[in-house]
């Protein structure tokens, strides 16, 4: 018997489409699949409206924010918002069952609030980063003038040297003693927090305001030694 090669034999997926109840079926199939994939795409598109958690230019507008030198209370008034964000997340159904699909969105709410930690662990490293620059300076200021004033005054020109370091403490008071305060209540906020803050930005900030006060002293006590020895 002659066995027939690939190329004569008789392709039958036409005859078995013309079949009227696979024809049927095939039409019941394509409107369930049809179904499914709004229903799909209708839920896919309501997690998409949380994609912003994970897009780059929300650091740009943290960065945004602190430029504007914010309050404590609108800093905590943003890590609310991220906090109800989290809440709500976590709310959301274990799974969705679209037909015989059946959808788990444990990973994914995992990721969200994962994602959610992580911008408040960068807003908490921002707002360190710019009292910490802040602190620097100001000690930095401190120490320097400090220095300055504790010279052996022998001549006029140490004189005048020491009393241009007073007037440049006098243009500076205002500020520093507003800089102050702020640097306090962001560092406090910090550690309500939780947050892991160097220790010597930690030392920094907490002795800033005994440093100030013993530079106003010095101040004091130079302005004391002119009104002996200058009189």
């Amino acid at each position: 018997m002659d066995h027939e090669t690939p190329s004569s034999l008789k392709n039958v997926y036409r005859s078995v489409l013309d079949y009227k109840d696979i024809s049927k079926m095939i039409l019941m199939m394509q409107t369930s699949v049809f179904q499914i994939r709004s229903k799909t795409e209708h839920i896919v598109q309501h997690y998409m409206n949380y994609s912003y958690l994970w897009k780059d230019a929300r650091l740009d507008d943290m960065v945004s924010l602190l430029r504007t030198h914010p309050s404590i209370t609108e800093i905590e008034a943003v890590r609310k918002n991220y906090d109800s964000l989290q809440d709500q997340i976590s709310l959301f159904t274990e799974f969705h069952q679209i037909g015989p699909i059946h959808i788990r969105t444990a990973n994914m709410k995992l990721g969200f609030i994962i994602e959610i930690k992580g911008w408040k662990t960068t807003l908490c490293r921002l707002i360190n980063e710019k009292y910490r620059a802040q602190a620097i300076e100001i000690h930095k200021f401190i120490d320097d003038c400090s220095k300055d004033l504790q010279i052996n005054i022998r001549n006029l020109y140490d004189i005048q040297f020491v009393m241009s370091i007073l007037d440049r403490i006098r243009d500076k008071f205002y500020e520093i003693d507003n800089m102050i305060g702020p640097i306090e209540e962001a560092y406090d906020y910090l550690k309500r927090q939780n947050y892991n803050v160097p220790a010597d930005d930690t030392e920094r900030a907490a002795s800033l305001r005994n440093d100030f006060q013993n530079l106003l002293k010095l101040v004091s006590s130079t302005l004391v030694f002119f009104l002996i020895h200058l009189r």
